[in-house]
């Protein structure tokens, strides 16, 4: 197996989780270089959108919790909880998938990368006391270059599934539901366009 994907396999797979930050940075990465133009550098707007989206879903569809702490939620999705109860308000409280109220929503982009900054990029490729190097950061410009991304593109279908079984197996240890991992795949189907 490519290094590259052995890496990412191996802080996916094995990463200490105490919420799903990790896991929905990963799948936001490895998205944008599965639907990236050749490029390798991806702003931290996009894939903060893109986290955004998997958390409206998951919520405004089956109110997932995202932590081991039911008491202290997550800070990103306090935010994404914040949206979407402003939405309701305004429109009502109908669940409704992302892609179709994006364009209705104002997102706080700095708000959303300065909780990326502290908890999410700097923990990410660690595992146990092993620092993997999957992408370099430029905190100047608010981006990430990714090494390798077209490998990681073209193994996106994997790496999804590993990031799916993953998120359900957490996800069954902070949620009392059935078939969370049939409802994460219907769900994250809904973020697409």
């Amino acid at each position: 197996m490519d290094r590259i994907i052995s890496s990412w396999f191996n802080v996916i797979q094995n990463g200490l989780l105490q919420n799903t930050y990790k896991l929905a940075w990963a799948k936001a990465i490895i998205e944008c270089c599965r639907d990236g133009e050749r490029t390798n550098t991806y702003s931290f707007d996009d894939i903060s959108l893109k986290m955004f989206g998997y958390y409206w879903n998951q919520t405004i569809h089956h109110n997932f919790k995202q932590s081991l702490n039911p008491n202290k939620p997550p800070v990103f999705l306090s935010y994404v909880n914040d949206k979407i109860s402003d939405y309701q308000e305004q429109k009502g409280y109908r669940p409704i998938d992302f892609v179709k109220v994006r364009d209705s929503i104002s997102f706080n982009f700095e708000f959303m990368i300065s909780i990326l900054k502290r908890d999410v990029i700097h923990r990410f490729s660690v595992v146990q006391e092993t620092k993997y190097h999957l992408y370099e950061l430029d905190f100047t410009n608010d981006k990430i270059r990714v090494f390798d991304s077209a490998i990681l593109g073209q193994y996106s279908e994997i790496l999804n599934e590993l990031i799916y079984f993953r998120w359900a197996q957490f996800l069954e240890t902070c949620n009392s539901i059935q078939d969370i991992s049939k409802k994460l795949k219907i769900t994250d189907g809904k973020n697409k366009k």
